[in-house]
């Protein structure tokens, strides 16, 4: 069993619970549960997964790369308004172009960013292509965040042959933006 981590996340069916200050419900915004527990051995989520009544669950278990930290922090999927983000892949060469790359993030997205991935960097770059995070964007302009956040790396990595995988990539409730196995290749 994978040690590194686990988690869920899920869109409630209805509206309900508390409503914030942008005027999200549950509904609205994604609510994610993460350990760094093996799933097979966490009470706290079988108890949750008798209760979860949803359409769009995601699960995510967690394959640490080489060095990286394991940490609940690092756990996907990640959330951040109403949006909703997991990758299963690895940015070869990360910790030499992340530098750069949080330099080209908004402020309120920069001082968000809590753990150490390059999954949840990608997100984060996918978002600052959006207005905000809040609001609700149509399936282009999520396409179009997804496609510049992608080239945002491609372009850190200076022409360097590098690997970048995106398995799946749900990103807003009651619909999915999904981009299957994109590849650059040779790895290094």
């Amino acid at each position: 069993m994978n040690v590194h981590g686990c988690g869920i996340g899920w869109y409630a069916c209805e509206k309900c619970g508390l409503v914030d200050k942008h005027g999200l419900s549950a509904y609205d915004r994604p609510t994610v549960y993460t350990t760094v527990a093996a799933p097979s051995h966490d009470r706290n989520l079988r108890s949750l997964s008798k209760t979860i009544s949803t359409s769009l669950l995601f699960g995510h278990v967690r394959a640490a790369g080489p060095g990286a930290s394991v940490h609940q922090y690092n756990c996907h999927p990640f959330r951040k308004g109403r949006y909703m983000f997991m990758h299963n892949g690895e940015v070869v060469g990360f910790k030499s172009i992340r530098r750069g790359l949080l330099n080209k993030l908004r402020d309120e997205l920069f001082e968000d960013i809590s753990g150490t991935t390059d999954s949840e960097l990608l997100f984060n770059l996918i978002l600052n292509e959006l207005p905000d995070v809040q609001t609700r964007q149509d399936t282009v302009t999520l396409q179009r965040a997804v496609l510049k956040g992608i080239c945002a790396i491609i372009s850190a990595c200076k022409g360097k042959p590098r690997c970048v995988l995106l398995t799946l990539v749900p990103i807003r409730p009651r619909s999915r933006c999904e981009l299957h196995s994109l590849r650059t290749f040779p790895k290094p």
